[in-house]
């Protein structure tokens, strides 16, 4: 994975040390100067800053004593808690620290050999898709010989203060870490994703059922090495850092160091009870200020506890930061959980693996609308599919899909200003959501409660059924209206689809909206074809994403860049596409059943081109709710859908009926007799198919 990790701003480490011994001097980064510039980008200094070189500092100056741990870490004067968070939860991990610092043993001092230090240090951190390779030199800023930054525990170890420095250095000065969001440091340090909980909002302090199942999703991360964080949130500037009743502070960030099932009891009925309690073990980046309810340091609970689990839990009792709650008192406390999750890509490991797409992407502007490429959220309907798009497929029955979209982070200069995120977020739609309260209306229309509440279809609406229009997309009430970005809209859409979408489906998830740099959402999809519109919340705004697909197989995820068939010189001698059809299969009743039922399927045929359902075991009245999209030379020729029951030797047919789809004629929703296909006059078959069908002359009509 670190095989090809780029240098950053093309500094390579290797040779500038090397030029720093042959010179015999310290090295001075030109990219980070010890000036003003790189502490801030707005405001001036209070105390004057002096930047020292460790020796400067202290004697005897480490990069690690005593190993490396998240108690070694204590939190300066700028409000960076969300990155010691971060890095408390690094400490904890061995295999991940070690990629964060490369070749640490060689970067470690060496006082017997002083004529091999040459003042400069690198660091590997994940951006944008790639790893990057960050140089610093040793000059960290301190008031009165101290740091005012991240420092250790122990006064001659710079490795955190050194870590700092460099994501400084990324987000262009000091003061940018200001109010950061721990998310983004969790990605930057491994690569991974991050998924938001709110615990408030799921309910999980009052919900045993999900508050257990939730344990169970952060035990898993936590023992396969992901990083995790907990914080309170601060409704007001009032809130930020106010420190409750209970020890715990508001509007700051806590590193989750360990998660495990506690076992209650001494001895063998400890042993034989197996009872066993969900715990948390997290960490104030303070170093100090900790929770004071049950389970602290000092309370009476942990009576309950034999010494030896004690100790294997690493139970201490001193004002450290660090401390256990239960995770109900976790999810009663805290608001919000970030999880960041290593996806296992690897296929020699134990472990579920993950097949991964990467996309990079870019908002652009552009006079021609079919060159566009920043026509903003769903508010803007005119504009809203001049977008990217992207396409990609769910392969079994149903499959639990990741989705992750990043933007490019903005740095911070003192001329530019603070590199804010937009606000981002995303919405995935699926067709016919409500396929199951259409099928009751067409086969009982009379036991149909009126009017019939449906999404809104776009150009295509049901005739003759009531539609109440759903509203738009809720918009966030974290942030004002011009910051938000709604992200991430996923269509499922037909089968066959290899162009540019131009029309809107239903919604089947949302993420939450915000302004972090990468937004993450898990889902169950059915199987299908989705196509994912990454958007800015306001048309004209610009910028470049990225965009990971994770799926249990290949998902051949790709983006849709014609809006319709390409015309070539062959267009005249095969014929152009006159027309363009929709035909959606909802389903189909009454089919010639057996004892064990129908084990159907339908194939959609169009001029050669033909679309394939799943099979739908056991059931005279399948759902197959599969779309496909036909571009017509020959629009005088009918579509055919026929129906097929799946058997072992050889399939039976079931029954078919011919669509003319003509763009004139206005019924979209049909129920046909199923017909036989091989008579001159045809016989109508037991079954009914409903299909809904859409045609135009203008090809991105759909």
């Amino acid at each position: 994975m670190f095989s090809c990790v780029k240098p950053y701003e093309d500094q390579h480490y290797s040779a500038l040390k090397r030029s720093c011994l042959r010179r015999k001097v310290l090295f001075e980064d030109p990219n980070f100067p010890a000036t003003d510039d790189s502490l801030y980008y707005k405001g001036t200094p209070g105390p004057t800053v002096r930047w020292k070189r460790p020796k400067d500092i202290c004697e005897d100056p480490r990069l690690f004593v005593d190993g490396i741990s998240s108690h070694d870490l204590h939190q300066g004067q700028v409000g960076n808690c969300w990155f010691v968070a971060a890095c408390s939860s690094l400490a904890s991990r061995e295999s991940l620290w070690q990629k964060v610092i490369p070749d640490w043993k060689e970067q470690e001092w060496e006082p017997e050999k002083p004529s091999a230090y040459a003042g400069i240090f690198h660091f590997h951190f994940w951006r944008f898709g790639e790893w990057v390779d960050v140089v610093i030199d040793d000059r960290l800023p301190t008031v009165n010989n101290q740091l005012i930054y991240c420092h250790s525990s122990s006064r001659n170890e710079f490795w955190c203060a050194l870590v700092e420095k460099a994501y400084a250095k990324l987000a262009g000065c000091y003061q940018a870490l200001d109010g950061g969001n721990t998310a983004d440091a969790l990605v930057d340090f491994t690569g991974g994703v991050s998924e938001p909980i709110d615990l408030t909002e799921g309910g999980f302090a009052n919900d045993e059922a999900k508050r257990n199942q939730l344990f169970e999703r952060v035990l898993k991360v936590h023992s396969r090495g992901g990083l995790i964080s907990a914080s309170i949130k601060a409704v007001t500037a009032a809130d930020m850092e106010a420190r409750l009743a209970c020890g715990l502070v508001k509007g700051h960030a806590y590193a989750i160091t360990d998660v495990r099932k506690v076992r209650l009891g001494h001895g063998l009925l400890a042993f034989f009870k197996s009872e066993k309690l969900d715990m948390i073990r997290l960490r104030n980046p303070w170093g100090e200020r900790e929770w004071n309810g049950p389970w602290s340091d000092t309370s009476e609970e942990w009576q309950k506890v034999s010494k030896s689990e004690r100790e294997k839990m690493g139970v201490t009792v001193q004002d450290d930061g660090e401390f256990w709650m239960t995770f109900e008192d976790v999810c009663r406390y805290f608001t919000d959980i970030i999880k960041c999750r290593l996806i296992n890509t690897s296929y020699l490991s134990v472990h579920k693996t993950w097949e991964e797409a990467r996309l990079r992407g870019a908002w652009t502007r552009h006079e021609d609308p079919q060159k566009n490429r920043s026509g903003g959220c769903i508010n803007h309907k005119d504009t809203f599919f001049q977008n990217p798009q992207y396409i990609f497929d769910v392969k079994k029955p149903e499959d639990e899909v990741l989705i992750c979209i990043q933007q490019r982070p903005k740095q911070s200069t003192r001329r530019d200003g603070k590199g804010e995120n937009l606000a981002i977020g995303f919405d995935i739609y699926k067709s016919c959501a409500t396929i199951a309260t259409i099928f009751e209306h067409f086969r009982h229309p009379e036991k149909t409660p009126r009017p019939l509440q449906l999404p809104p279809l776009g150009p295509v609406l049901l005739p003759g059924l009531p539609v109440s229009p759903s509203p738009g997309p809720r918009a966030s009430t974290r942030l004002p209206l011009s910051l938000q970005i709604c992200l991430l809209w996923a269509l499922h859409v037909e089968e066959n689809r290899q162009y540019r979408m131009h029309s809107l489906q239903h919604r089947a998830a949302s993420s939450i909206y915000i302004n972090s740099r990468s937004v993450f959402l898990r889902t169950d999809q059915p199987e299908g074809r989705f196509v994912i519109i990454p958007t800015t919340f306001e048309p004209g705004h610009t910028g470049e994403f990225l965009l990971r697909v994770f799926t249990d197989v290949p998902s051949n995820c790709q983006e849709l860049r014609l809006d319709e068939p390409p015309r070539s010189c062959w267009s005249s001698l095969c014929g152009y596409p006159q027309q363009v059809t929709q035909v959606h299969v909802l389903g189909a009743a009454g089919l010639k059943d057996s004892s064990t039922g129908a084990n159907s399927y339908v194939i959609i045929k169009c001029e050669g081109d033909k679309v394939r359902s799943a099979v739908q075991k056991g059931t005279s009245t399948p759902e197959y709710d599969v779309k496909g999209i036909f571009y017509r030379k020959k629009p005088g020729q009918p579509i055919t859908v026929q129906i097929w029951n799946h058997r072992v030797l050889k399939d039976e047919f079931l029954g078919q009926v011919h669509l003319k789809a003509d763009p004139d004629h206005l019924q979209a929703l049909h129920t046909l007799h199923l017909r036989d296909r091989n008579s001159r006059q045809p016989s109508d078959l037991p079954g009914t198919v409903a299909v809904r069908v859409f045609s135009s002359v203008s090809l991105m009509a759909v």
